[in-house]
């Protein structure tokens, strides 16, 4: 029995779906269709209101990581990413994330290495269209938005 993949996105009015048997090709056709279509303008990142665990004012980069707790490098600079584009509405270029982990007080040996361990192995980052620029991924969303779930329901 062979394996089929399938990876199916929604971006505010655009729906992707690749399938094939070859994991590769739908990991790569997909983040170049996502790509772009952000590059292009036909979808971009959904504006966020913010998480639900905030109302009024929007949080700072300081309240979000200290509800969402993160654990390793790569999931401080995806908190911080997270910030930027999804709380912020804001373009993220590497150099953001590693002047934001001295907000945080966060002093990793090779800054570069906690973004680059955020977009592999674990797929909560990727690669803009621009150079040094990063976006969250779905998967990023959901950790956060998971982590922001158990804070809100432990308070």
């Amino acid at each position: 029995m062979t394996e089929h993949y399938r990876i199916k996105i929604k971006l505010n009015n655009i729906e992707i779906e690749v399938e094939s048997q070859d994991k590769d090709y739908v990991d790569d056709k997909i983040n170049t269709y996502i790509k772009d279509f952000v590059k292009k303008g036909v979808a971009k990142p959904e504006e966020s209101k913010g998480p639900p665990v905030f109302t009024g004012k929007k949080p700072s980069l300081q309240e979000l990581y200290k509800r969402i707790s993160p654990k390793s490098g790569p999931q401080k600079a995806l908190t911080v990413a997270y910030y930027y584009e999804i709380i912020d509405s804001k373009k993220v270029f590497r150099k953001d994330i590693y002047e934001a982990y001295k907000k945080i007080r966060f002093n990793p040996k090779n800054p570069s290495d906690t973004v680059g361990k955020a977009i592999s192995p674990n797929s909560y980052l990727m690669d803009g269209e621009e150079k040094d620029t990063i976006i969250v991924t779905e998967t990023g969303i959901k950790l956060i938005e998971e982590k922001l779930t158990k804070y809100e329901a432990t308070g």
